[in-house]
């Protein structure tokens, strides 16, 4: 027995001792600042979050994340131990890498591997740089702990069970395992799909390698395939609504502009360099946002890591270990290829892997998930050679005790200069370099803020100033350090954070409300947006890291924003959180809750986005609601648009001069590599992969036409790169991407616009590129014919504009008369149009913009009477078009926020290569606006011509070229006024001030149900849910129909003198009325609309009721059934896990 402690001993010390320095990482009262929890809440914190996760909608909108759950009560019980935020996340860290170890040390040991290669493994899992940051794109997130922590364990009980006689109870642990270890890691569906590779390859390679007859072979897949079912059992709570979803989310996403060509991207640009793979390295690139990394790419570090690298391959090499290294090497590989993705060794089977399917597409477009295996299965190779090693060499050293222990302390002193990142904390420790902080103090007054918005009894929206838009929310704050992120009160709130991405993409007027300035949105429509917005308070944080957001945003000043807010007539200031966070209210009599009936109902073709420019044309109702276009899709489009009180139309300019064309033209594009010579011994392979490629993407013109470009201008490179002629393939490339364009032209305009701006970056850039490389005179003559003849192509595709009128296309939902405004987004005037309808001076008045683009002037044109449907509104240009440029290269009169067109013929000839011919425009302040390289000519005169937008601030700039000879120079103002049709009505029927309304009281059950009970609902009518708008969301007519108001709780506030009541709110998970709506009929979805830009609403009619005046709905959130049922399956597989490890005790008993 005391033989066994003292070899035991050692191995506890150590497991214990290795994650000690992570107990010093945290500066003191600091807490990580990323990842799902960012800065470590409280206790009560934590457990709120916990209770969001047990809903598949929560105050963050919907959620499919119901593992957190458990991650975030483990979080809470730590924090709780530690009895604060910064010990409990200390504690959280040590434990979940102490786990690591032991997990690791005890796989490798149930692997066969000796005690020293167990322990090499466990320590080297731990010192891998990317451990903590999950993959090599993140910085440290603790969110990922927990998948390092079950890889390991998940495996080890796997192998129990098929290897094992001791079936039942290791089923049991299996279950235990899989539900309270394993689930927390599943943040994403991808963390799952690894730990199933993972066990299978494991299978795979027992079965291979292990010797058994016909009838062990059935026992054994038995065992396997009962396992696998258990852990996909055990995970039904998250899984089952998690893949239920995957149908609407994959949708959702294409509503909201994600293509597959988008996917495409991402799947082959986050794959890193398979060197750095094989260190276990982030990108070189990541040193910038994470300087620590600078210390595995100096010298000795770069040997160190290939000799590790070596290590693991010795595996191989020694007799001992081949057989065990086995199972490892091939997960490594497999791990490493599918990182590689379409980038890896044989491609093609990447392509078709990842691209084939786009749910796969979708769900791996992240490939550097595969690196967490790869890190798992390295750390198993490398401890067993480099233990091995050890060994070998320790039996040589036998008789010499001081060499053998001095090779130990090597070893350890190898690893420990691996893991000195870790062993310092410098992985964690905030940079210089980025501004940005890994740490945070989270401040007293913050926590303050989120405490006194939980106590808040109604149910409402709240919105912080200043928040960003990126690819997610995002934010800074000057906490000491820099915190850099999402917005922290989504998740420490039981508050509805408002946010700007909704179904059909973002919504820009939220965008703009999250940074409100004069200039982009009127405080009218800003008050609309927190009224259809359920919008209560608003909080600024003065304390906002501006120094680091006008790095990424450099038009927005923080004396704008505090100006916008403080000189609104809308909003009030109630209450100062220390000197840095001001919290405003919305005047009581303009709050909407989150259920309404509406008084007054208004069309807008342009959805949400449009707010801002209607609030001057129209006299809004309180309670108002926005109907989108798309309404007109419905089959009761008819019915609702005989009840809208107000509608308005935005014509469609059609040669309007498109954003994308606008924009300059991008210099830095990269030809594709090229490896093989055409010609070569492989090079034929090379085409058929490119066949294949384009055979793939046959039936997305879009997509296919990208990859015609790409091979274009992969010909182009094996021209430059080899010198030879590839002109003929070349120029098949392009012609295939212009017929693309052809057809595109007539079947869909829209992309037709986009792709040919796309089309003609490309092959300038091509010209560019053929025009600097100095081949030879043959080649050099051949090209500029073939640019030639693809040029007159190209520009056989351009829309001729007519610059003599502007012509609109309307769509008018409704048969009447139309008032027609005017304007013009510009800061200037029209001058001179004339119409036979009125006059031209008139209309030079009407066109008079020189207020804010917030809120430009719209003046009535005429009215006409539409028919309903689709009309074309001509407007004719008598605008004189002059000449703006000067003797000096001035352009005079010049706007800002203007649309201007240059035009002019050149001479050029290439002298030097260096030095190629370029165009800039400068504005005021000795700004350069673009810089625009010229392609060189021969002797005679090449046409240019472009059009560019002036900057929103410049009043004068000047024009540059570096030509040898330039005639007919000329810079217009091009003018696109917008046209804005409006429904005539009487100003009674728009306010609707004598309309009668039903009456209702509505209570939160839990964020997935709502009751409403409705009173006095004689006619036909909307209710309006202000939630992110989903089809997951269904109403439901109760069959109670004498409703009480003690059901309802106390009435915690009265709207529009008691029209609308809130009652007291609950957050019930499960009761008997929790399956109350599963056998009943929801409204159909021909009722449920989008309205408001974001929000939810159901039209609602007496003979849906069957006549009922008074009764109650149930609005409830679909998929939550998803868990309840998958939460009763997993709870089901936890009691047959239990059931067999009695049943195991009574047998062994027996």
């Amino acid at each position: 027995m005391i033989k066994k402690i003292k070899n035991i001993l050692p191995i506890i010390l150590i497991a214990f001792s290795v994650p000690l320095p992570v107990l010093f990482w945290l500066p003191k009262d600091e807490v990580l600042a990323h990842g799902p929890v960012y800065p470590w809440p409280s206790v009560s914190g934590l457990l709120r979050i916990v209770g969001h996760h047990l809903f598949s909608w929560n105050p963050l909108g919907q959620n499919f994340d119901f593992t957190s759950s458990l991650f975030y009560f483990y979080s809470a019980t730590a924090t709780f131990l530690g009895g604060n935020a910064h010990t409990g996340q200390l504690l959280f860290l040590y434990f979940g890498f102490l786990a690591c170890f032991v997990g690791m040390f005890v796989l490798a040991q149930k692997l066969g591997f000796s005690l020293t290669a167990s322990m090499i493994s466990g320590i080297f899992y731990i010192f891998t740089p990317a451990v903590m940051s999950g993959m090599p794109l993140e910085p440290v997130n603790l969110r990922v702990l927990p998948f390092y922590v079950s890889c390991p364990i998940l495996l080890y009980i796997f192998i129990k069970l098929i290897s094992e006689k001791d079936y039942f109870k290791n089923l049991f642990w299996l279950g235990t395992v899989t539900i309270f270890i394993c689930s927390p890691a599943y943040s994403s569906l991808q963390y799952f799909v690894l730990h199933l590779l993972m066990i299978a390859i494991y299978a795979f390679v027992d079965f291979v390698i292990t010797k058994r007859d016909k009838k062990r072979h059935f026992l054994y897949f038995g065992k396997v395939i009962l396992g696998i079912i258990l852990i996909i059992f055990s995970n039904f709570y998250w899984l089952f609504p998690m893949v239920g979803n995957l149908g609407i989310a994959y949708a959702g996403r294409k509503e909201m502009g994600f293509e597959e060509d988008h996917d495409f991207q991402m799947v082959n640009t986050t794959s890193s360099k398979i060197i750095d793979s094989l260190r276990l390295l982030p990108y070189k690139t990541q040193v910038y946002s994470s300087p620590w990394l600078k210390f595995y790419y100096s010298p000795f570090i770069i040997f160190l890591t290939f000799a590790f690298v070596v290590f693991a391959i010795m595996t191989l090499i020694f007799k001992k270990t081949r057989k065990l290294a086995f199972f490892p090497l091939i997960l490594f590989i497999v791990s490493l290829f599918l990182e590689k993705g379409i980038k890896a060794p044989f491609g093609v089977v990447g392509k078709i892997i990842f691209l084939s399917f786009p749910y796969v597409t979708r769900l791996f477009r992240n490939l550097t998930y595969f690196n967490l295996l790869v890190i798992f299965s390295f750390s198993l190779l490398i401890g067993l050679g480099l233990g091995e090693l050890v060994r070998l060499l320790s039996i040589k050293l036998r008789q010499d005790f001081p060499l053998k222990h001095f090779l130990i302390l090597i070893t350890l002193s190898l690893l420990m200069i691996y893991g000195w990142p870790y062993m310092n904390g410098s992985s964690v420790s905030s940079q210089k370099e980025t501004g940005l902080s890994q740490t945070i103090k989270v401040p007293k007054s913050f926590i303050e803020l989120s405490q006194f918005i939980n106590d808040q009894k109604i149910i409402s929206s709240f919105l912080e100033i200043p928040v960003f838009t990126q690819q997610y929310f995002f934010t800074a704050y000057s906490w000491g350090r820099t915190y850099s992120g999402a917005p922290l009160l989504s998740s420490w709130t039981n508050k509805f954070l408002i946010n700007s991405f909704v179904e059909g993409g973002e919504n820009r007027l939220i965008t703009e409300a999250l940074h409100p300035r004069e200039s982009s949105i009127s405080p009218e429509a800003w008050l609309r947006v927190l009224q259809y917005t359920n919008a209560k308070n608003i909080i600024y944080y003065k304390d906002s890291d501006w120094s680091y957001l006008n790095k990424i945003y450099p038009d927005y000043k923080s004396e704008e924003i505090e100006s916008f807010l403080n000189n609104n007539f809308y909003i009030s200031q109630i209450m100062k959180f220390g000197e840095k966070i001001n919290l405003y209210e919305l005047n009581s009599k303009y709050y909407i809750p989150r259920f309404y009936i509406p008084r007054q109902s208004i069309y807008l073709n342009d959805e949400f986005s449009g707010l801002n420019d209607i609030v001057h044309l129209t006299s809004f109702n309180n309670r108002s609601v926005l109907y989108p276009e798309n309404i007109l899709d419905s089959s009761r489009s008819k019915d609702l648009i005989n009840q809208m009180d107000e509608i308005f139309v935005r014509g469609k300019l059609e040669n309007a001069i498109p954003e994308d064309e606008l924009e300059i033209l991008s210099e830095e594009m990269i030809l594709p590599s090229v490896r093989q010579k055409p010609g070569s011994l492989f090079y034929f392979l090379v085409l058929k992969k490119e066949e294949y490629d384009k055979w793939m993407s046959r039936k997305d013109p879009k997509s296919l036409l990208g990859k015609h470009l790409f091979y274009a201008g992969k010909r182009i490179n094996e021209i430059i790169t080899f010198n030879i002629d590839r002109l003929a393939n070349y120029e098949n490339e392009m012609v295939k991407a212009i017929k693309i364009l052809e057809k595109l032209k007539n079947d869909n305009p829209q992309d037709f616009l986009t792709l040919l701006t796309k089309l003609e970056e490309t092959f300038w850039f091509h010209q560019k590129k053929i025009y600097e490389a100095n081949l030879d005179k043959e080649l050099e003559k051949k090209s500029k014919d073939v640019f030639i003849n693809l040029s007159d192509k190209i520009n056989g595709l351009k829309i001729k504009r007519d610059f003599t009128k502007f012509v609109y296309k309307l769509e008018t939902p409704k048969e009447g008369e139309y008032e027609i405004f005017v304007r013009d987004n510009a800061e200037d005037k029209l001058l001179n149009t004339e119409k036979p309808s009125f006059e031209s001076s008139d209309l030079a008045n009407l066109l008079d913009t020189s207020e804010s683009v917030a809120s430009p002037s719209w003046k009535l044109l005429e009215s006409k009477y539409f028919s309903q449907g689709s009309h074309k509104y001509v407007l004719p240009n008598g605008i004189p078009y002059k000449n703006l440029v000067s003797d000096n290269l001035k352009i005079n009169d010049y706007s800002p926020s203007s649309i201007y067109k240059i035009s002019f013929s050149y001479k050029a000839p290439r002298v030097n290569s260096d030095k190629l011919p370029f165009l800039s425009v400068n504005e005021s302040g000795a700004e350069k606006l673009f810089e625009k390289v010229l392609l060189p000519t021969n002797n005679k005169f090449e046409n240019f011509e472009m059009f560019f937008r002036s900057s929103s601030k410049a009043n004068k700039a000047f024009i540059f070229l570096s030509v040898t000879e330039y005639k007919d120079l000329k810079i217009e103002r091009i003018y696109q006024p917008e046209i804005m049709l409006k429904y005539k009505t009487t100003e009674d029927k728009i306010l609707n001030t004598g309309k009668q309304v039903s009456k209702i009281t509505f209570v939160k059950i839990n964020p997935t149900k709502y009751k409403v009970k409705v009173e006095g609902a004689r006619e036909p009518y909307t209710l309006v849910f202000s939630e992110s708008f989903h089809q997951g969301w269904k109403a439901f007519i109760s069959g109670q129909r004498l409703v009480t108001s003690d059901q309802y709780g106390e009435i915690v506030a009265s709207y529009f003198d008691g029209e609308i009541k809130e009652g007291t709110h609950k957050n019930i998970f499960l009761d008997r009325s929790t399956f109350g709506t599963w056998s009943k009929k929801p409204l159909s979805e021909d009722k449920h609309f989008l309205v408001n830009g974001y929000a939810n609403s159901w039209r609602i009619s007496p003979d849906d009721v069957e006549g009922a005046e008074n009764y109650e709905l149930i609005i409830e959130f679909r998929p939550q059934r998803w868990f309840y049922l998958g939460l009763g399956i997993s709870g089901l597989t936890l009691s047959g896990c239990l059931g067999c490890l009695v049943w195991g005790l009574i047998k062994a008993k027996n």
